[in-house]
């Protein structure tokens, strides 16, 4: 039997710890001292990001929720009168005339279906009979395609272009405006009673006396003399002011009055002006 020498290493051949590729295994105690120092200071290793906009960079610090949503609420302005607070717009629009005054429009004891357009000290107040459903509808004077009231105010001189209805809130910028007897809208004047026309009339009464135009016209001789109760009553200056401003009664520029064609309410309108 052969016999085997098995050589035992010498210190020569042994590897120094610093040369070892490998650390050896942790051991038990290790391992919960580890575990302690991460649960007693998370901070240490994961730290929390301060509050920031995101870039939208790849590899920024996304924002901490709870911290954003803190500034947003501080940047809030509160409901006490902050100088942030916004204020009430004062500039002209479309469904408003230039003083920015809309009667009818605010929180009266009772909104009109279509407001009236007014300023003081106006050099005509033109007042329809009512308004008809699609100026109701619309929110402006005389919409109806087939009303010339708007080309005849041009002809006449009062107005440098052609207005829209829709620009019926430019009015007072030429000493204009317009307000209508009765509220209630219908299909056609004649559906008006004549106890709506005083009522009417008396309502403006009081907007004449407050704005206090130089000329107050009326458009249409028939509604008048039921308001008034003058059945002589005819076209032109009326003897009789209404509340201090001289008052005149012309032909209404409605498609369907057929006795006064579009040179004629244009001849008629121009003899209003100062």
């Amino acid at each position: 039997m052969v016999s085997a020498t098995i050589a035992r290493p010498d210190a020569s051949t042994t590897r120094s710890p610093s040369r070892s590729t490998s650390d050896p295994p942790p051991n038990a105690e290790t391992k919960r001292k580890k575990a302690k120092a991460l649960t007693a200071s998370p901070t240490a290793v994961v730290p929390t990001p301060k509050a920031r906009v995101n870039s939208g960079i790849a590899g920024a610090t996304m924002p901490n929720p709870s911290a954003t949503t803190n500034a947003t609420t501080a940047s809030t302005p509160t409901s006490r009168g902050s100088a942030a607070s916004p204020r009430p717009r004062t500039g002209r629009c479309s469904q408003a005339p230039a003083r920015g005054d809309s009667r009818g429009m605010g929180t009266g004891a009772r909104a009109k279906p279509l407001r009236d357009v007014v300023a003081p000290g106006l050099d005509v107040l033109f007042c329809g009979i009512n308004p008809s459903l699609l100026s109701a509808e619309r929110g402006h004077h005389f919409a109806r395609p087939g009303n010339r009231f708007w080309p005849a105010l041009h002809l006449a001189g009062l107005t440098p272009r052609r207005l829209a209805p829709e620009e019926d809130g430019e009015l007072p910028r030429y000493g204009l405006g317009v307000t209508n007897l009765a509220d209630r809208p219908t299909r056609t004047a004649a559906e008006l009673t004549p106890e709506e026309l005083r009522d009417g009339l008396r309502s403006l009464t009081a907007l004449v006396a407050e704005y206090r135009p130089r000329v107050l016209a009326v458009l249409g001789v028939t509604a008048w003399r039921l308001a008034t109760g003058r059945p002589r009553a005819g076209w032109g200056r009326q003897e009789e002011s209404l509340a201090g401003a001289q008052t005149w009664v012309l032909p209404n520029p409605s498609g369907l009055n057929a006795h006064h064609q579009l040179p004629d309410l244009a001849r008629l309108y121009a003899g209003l002006r100062p």
